[in-house]
C-alpha cells in the first residue's frame, strides 16, 4: 500500500512538472517569436 501510494505521489509531481516545463517552454518560444 505505501509503495502504490508513493508512486501514485511520484507520478503526480511528474505529471506537475512535465505541465510546468511545457508551460515555461511555451513562454520561452513565445518570448523568442
Amino acid at each position: 500500500m505505501v509503495k502504490s501510494g508513493l508512486a501514485l505521489t511520484w507520478a503526480g509531481l511528474g505529471l506537475w512538472a512535465a505541465l510546468i516545463w511545457a508551460g515555461l517552454g511555451f513562454r520561452g518560444w513565445a518570448a523568442l517569436f
